[in-house]
């Protein structure tokens, strides 16, 4: 039987570990509430200036080209098994690598822009800006089409090669074996990267270069509005004395075993480094308290967050060096449909959205007049199994050209039928209406309109509640 001494030893053992952890959990919540309050107060006000001195060297400038464009796609691998849903916990920021000439020679430099979470709702397509006043434009392939593309880690992309998909109650796409090949087919978007690409322009991106340091540079709207920000300093004040009342009572409390002068000087030595607490802080209140810690960084992260706008070199640019998914929008199985188009880029840019769809939809006419009866009809049977399977993105393309082949005098009746059928499954619920802020929206409307001339009630009747809907909505926006 072991000592009393022994005992007591184990016990004080077991009592120290217990007041350990309660000590670091509660520390953790402490100085990451106060640093958050202490990083904002610090954006408020002394940030600022900051900024507006490292500005003022910005005094040549330089018209840059984007030559690079990619979205980064951020996601930690302990969070497999907390979210099911990669995508309810994934981040995306957008980042350019631009070119720009002077007298200093060529130099090129990288900005990455505003992060938001990679759900459901965020659309590569509609990307028009990295922050704020900063252009963003993807580039276009040979047939015109945008060229969406995403960058992440390793580890995530074997991830999703292996996750069974998830996919959205609406749309439900069915058909996708893994994560990866879901995430394919939501960003194929060929009717969309169609219209968009063709009346999409090269945006420019103006810089403010240090002359003296070419390779600093910052994109002049960006600059503009950030020196035209109110500079709050009542509230910057209130809110860092605010802060230093949380924070400080968390560092004196976890080295709480040290003497007097060296807490203090534990406590005020890490404020020196605030103006980096955005990236440094949920780290180190990870190492406390792992859960905490992730607030805190969702916290910090949505600090100006409409404003953020990072620069570096190119190569150390956010996922610069990931693994690259440049997107297809002939993905497997919109090959059988939308592929068998020949499409070539337009001598010159649509002036609307809507003249991208009518274009679209006269390249569509034109060519389906060349194909056989049987291919026709082979299109159609395709064109309702892909909205049978929640699959929206090219079948607007081909409703003209299905509702011309079912009221044709002429037309093959197999053809004529199979038509028909992709037109019925078309309208039928769950259908993905037209919304006001849809890209070509009034040809969108315009279609489900004529569809409700159609001869067959089981067509006309649906598209024009479409139709009415779409208009209902419009008239509120």
């Amino acid at each position: 039987m072991p000592p009393p001494e022994r005992h007591q030893q184990v016990l004080l053992f077991a009592l120290e570990a217990a007041l350990g952890r309660f000590v670091r959990f509660y520390a953790a919540i402490f100085i990451g509430l106060g640093g958050f309050v202490l990083a904002l107060a610090w954006t408020m006000g002394p940030q600022q200036l900051v900024e507006a001195h490292r500005y003022s060297k910005l005094t040549a400038k330089a018209d840059a080209k984007i030559v690079e464009r990619w979205v980064a796609l951020e996601w930690k691998p302990k969070d497999a098994e907390r979210a099911p849903d990669w995508r309810n916990v994934a981040k995306a920021t957008p980042c350019v690598v631009v070119e720009y000439d002077g007298a200093w020679g060529s130099q090129q430099r990288a900005f990455c822009g505003t992060r938001f979470p990679f759900n459901r709702e965020y659309r590569l397509h509609e990307l028009s800006e990295l922050a704020p006043g900063v252009a963003f434009a993807w580039s276009r392939d040979a047939r015109g089409l945008l060229a969406t593309e995403v960058r992440m880690a390793p580890e995530l992309r074997a991830y999703l090669a292996q996750k069974p998909p998830i996919p959205p109650a609406f749309p439900s796409i069915s058909g996708a074996r893994t994560a990866l090949e879901l995430l394919q087919l939501e960003n194929a978007q060929p009717v969309e990267r169609t219209i968009r690409g063709w009346s999409s322009q090269d945006v420019a991106f103006p810089l403010a270069v240090d002359p003296d340091d070419p390779a600093q540079s910052w994109p002049q709207r960006f600059i503009a509005n950030r020196l035209a920000e109110p500079r709050p300093w009542l509230a910057a004040i209130v809110a860092g004395a605010f802060g230093l009342a949380i924070y400080t009572p968390g560092m004196l409390l976890l080295f709480s075993g040290l003497p007097p002068l060296t807490r203090v000087l534990m406590a005020v030595i890490p404020l020196l480094a605030l103006p980096w607490w955005g990236e440094h802080l949920p780290r180190s209140i990870a190492k406390l308290n792992e859960d905490f810690g992730e607030v805190i960084e969702d916290m910090v992260g949505d600090i100006d967050r409409l404003g953020r706008l990072t620069a570096t070199d190119p190569g150390e640019a956010l996922m610069a060096s990931g693994e690259r998914i440049v997107f297809d929008p002939v993905v497997a199985p919109y090959a059988q449909t939308f592929g068998r188009l020949a499409l070539k880029a337009p001598a010159s840019p649509a002036a609307s959205t809507d003249e991208a769809f009518g274009a679209l939809h006269a390249v569509v006419a034109a060519q389906a007049r060349t194909w056989s009866a049987s291919d026709r009809q082979a299109l159609f049977a395709n064109l309702t199994a892909e909205k049978q399977r929640s699959l929206y993105d090219a079948g607007l393309a081909f409703v003209p050209l299905a509702a011309e082949a079912v009221a044709a005098p002429g037309e093959d009746e197999p053809t004529r039928l199979a038509a028909r059928a992709f037109l019925s499954e078309w309208v039928t619920q769950p259908v993905l209406e037209p919304h006001p802020g849809d890209a070509a929206f009034a040809t969108r409307v315009a279609i489900y309109r004529a569809l409700q001339r159609s001869p067959v009630p089981v067509i006309a009747n649906p598209a024009g509640w479409i139709a009415d809907r779409a208009t209902e909505a419009s008239k509120k926006r």
